[in-house]
């Protein structure tokens, strides 16, 4: 495991190293965006953040949502739909505030390159 520092979020990301990580080395985080889970509500543990939705769109089996955690940092998140509904409150939209847990077990940490 691997311990990197997003000043910009002011968290530190736990993850799993690549050979060759080091401390003071730049590293980048890599996270499939089935993986990232979304949540009204802070998680717990390591590797939790705040993030606002810019953009959401249903595509049937998932919703993709585009995050921006700050100026810098977008993500785009492919949640699973539970259930069929056609109630669009349902589902995040944009301007809502979220928490974002990066599994650390999902979690890659790369040499920048």
């Amino acid at each position: 495991m691997a311990t990197v520092v997003l000043a910009e979020l002011g968290v530190e990301i736990i993850g799993l190293a690549a050979d060759g990580i080091e401390k003071g080395k730049k590293a980048v985080i890599s996270v499939r965006p089935e993986k990232i889970r979304i949540s009204q509500t802070p998680g717990r543990g390591q590797n939790v953040f705040r993030a606002k939705v810019v953009k959401t769109a249903y595509i049937g089996s998932d919703t993709r949502i585009i995050l921006e955690a700050t100026a810098n940092i977008r993500l785009g998140i492919w949640e699973q739909n539970k259930t069929s509904t056609l109630d669009p409150g349902a589902y995040y939209h944009a301007g809502q505030e979220v928490w974002l847990t990066l599994p650390q077990e999902n979690t890659l940490v790369l040499l920048e390159e």
